[in-house]
């Protein structure tokens, strides 16, 4: 079962600053709340928050990619 709320709390709110089995792992619950949860009772913070995820996943591969550290 997912807890859905807290989708946009704390030190979560920097993305940049999680480490990348937490980033991993709060892409992967915010996902699956959208996956289980009917279109029309997706919250915007929530699909806000899916969107943020995904665009700290791409600046995290472009700099993987290019060989930055």
């Amino acid at each position: 079962m997912l807890t859905l709320g807290n989708e946009m709390s704390g030190d979560e709110d920097d993305l940049t600053t999680m480490n990348d089995p937490d980033f991993l792992a709060e892409r992967r619950r915010i996902r699956e709340a959208l996956e289980y949860t009917p279109e029309r009772e997706v919250s915007s913070a929530l699909a806000e928050r899916y969107w943020r995820l995904n665009e700290e996943f791409l600046r995290r591969a472009r700099i993987s990619w290019r060989g930055d550290t």
